[in-house]
């Protein structure tokens, strides 16, 4: 067997038939295996997109009030969600807590909305304002 020293200061043993590679740490497989996901882009692209996605702490709304609200609330669920694992036990309570809480407010704009749909049908509203996006015919 033979013994190889890496650059991080580990070793690493070898069947003496064995070809010497470094040994990979698994960030660095982790990475790869990332990488791997954007085999259409070149590799520095890739890079490029994974570096963006890990730094971005800003969110993009579009569409109506209502659906950036939902939006809104969405993402904040999301990120109680990622803060429970490093959390302490009262503090994982709480987000848990907050997480149900904007889990119910999301669920309650989706009923309200579907009510709202709901009362156009009925009312045929929702009929016209069908009608008003086809084009006109040809007389």
């Amino acid at each position: 067997m033979l013994t190889k020293t890496c650059s991080d200061g580990r070793f690493a043993s070898l069947p003496s038939g064995a070809r010497r590679c470094p040994v990979v740490s698994n960030q660095h497989l982790r990475c790869r295996r990332l990488l791997a996901s954007f085999h259409t882009f070149s590799a520095a692209c890739a890079r490029r997109i994974l570096r963006l996605m890990a730094q971005q702490d800003t969110v993009t709304l579009s569409g109506t009030y209502e659906s950036r609200v939902a939006q809104l609330l969405r993402a904040a669920r999301h990120q109680a969600r990622l803060a429970q694992a490093g959390a302490r036990p009262r503090m994982q309570d709480a987000l848990t807590e907050l997480e149900d809480a904007l889990s119910d407010h999301l669920g309650a704009l989706e009923c309200a909305a579907d009510a709202d749909l709901a009362d156009a049908e009925e009312s045929g509203e929702a009929e016209r304002i069908r009608q008003g996006w086809r084009p006109l015919r040809a007389a």
